[in-house]
């Protein structure tokens, strides 16, 4: 459940200190089997605290729900922080109608559903449609100089830009997490942007318009096509560079033909030097100065 507090200006300090008594009761309650076990979940990590708002793990069972409403009721007295519960949801996961029909009795919190919004994110208990993406999306994006989102098309300005911001970068705050591809709007991307290079860490070595503005699947098809799929949406120029690695990435035999391709590239590629420490720049169509990110 996601509960908000009512409080008074209190010092961030104050609050959380005061908010450890309750993380304290709930420890405190599963060690005592008063609250029942959640597998893979810590008695610690039961509960998570940002700012005001709260969220606790909870098994949907009679006894667990009436000592969280008692443990709540008798903390708000205590403290004075008190559940302002037109702000409070119960979020059920994988749960059975009777299940769900004893949170709604336990207190009068809001019912929702996954994929549910929280801090800004999207929680889903499944991958999430980019229906469901959509609005994050356009929130990082407003960050972006130069971006309108455009939707009704199968390829928006928006998505095409979150190709950009998906590419590596431990930076990122969503790198790490699983998103599928929309293959036409990855395709219009690809078709679009040529790239200055820099040091190579942000552009896709066998995907990417960087080598004189060309996709190597313009300059050597064959060697491309022994290149698997998951490596190729993977490797940057500057790791494919680093001791000729992109050699490692061509899968199985190759013919007089393929072979021949092979040299070509590795003649082209002797002439490439990347820049230490400097950005690699997107150039898309029109005035390149309007949309380098």
């Amino acid at each position: 459940m996601s509960v908000d507090f009512d409080r008074e200006p209190l010092s961030p300090l104050l609050f959380v200190i005061a908010m450890d008594v309750l993380t304290a009761m709930m420890v405190k309650a599963q060690e005592g089997q008063v609250l029942s076990r959640i597998p893979g979940c810590l008695p610690m990590q039961r509960l998570s605290l940002h700012a005001d708002d709260v969220v606790l793990f909870i098994r949907p069972t009679r006894p667990d729900l009436m000592f969280v409403k008692e443990a709540i009721m008798i903390f708000g007295e205590a403290s004075g922080l008190r559940i302002n519960f037109a702000k409070s949801s119960a979020i059920m996961i994988r749960a059975e109608e009777e299940e769900e029909e004893l949170v709604k009795q336990a207190l009068p919190w809001k019912m929702e559903k996954f994929p549910f919004k929280y801090l800004g994110l999207q929680l889903g208990i499944r991958q999430l449609t980019r229906l469901e993406w959509q609005p994050i999306v356009d929130d990082v994006l407003n960050f972006v100089p130069g971006t309108e989102s455009v939707h009704g098309g199968e390829c928006s300005v928006a998505w095409q830009k979150w190709e950009w911001l998906k590419r590596p970068d431990s930076s990122r705050p969503w790198q790490g997490l699983n998103f599928s591809s929309d293959k036409q709007v990855q395709i219009a991307f690809d078709s679009l942007v040529q790239w200055q290079l820099g040091e190579g860490s942000s552009v896709l070595f066998w995907r990417d318009h960087w080598l004189n503005g060309a996709r190597l699947a313009e300059i050597v098809p064959l060697v491309v096509g022994k290149v698997r799929t998951q490596v190729a949406n993977k490797r940057t120029v500057k790791n494919a560079m680093h001791l000729h690695s992109w050699t490692s990435d061509i899968v199985g035999d190759m013919s007089t033909e393929e072979l021949s391709q092979f040299v070509h590239l590795w003649t082209r590629l002797i002439e490439i030097e990347l820049i230490p420490n400097e950005e690699d720049k997107p150039i898309w169509p029109g005035d390149a100065s309007d949309y380098h990110i």
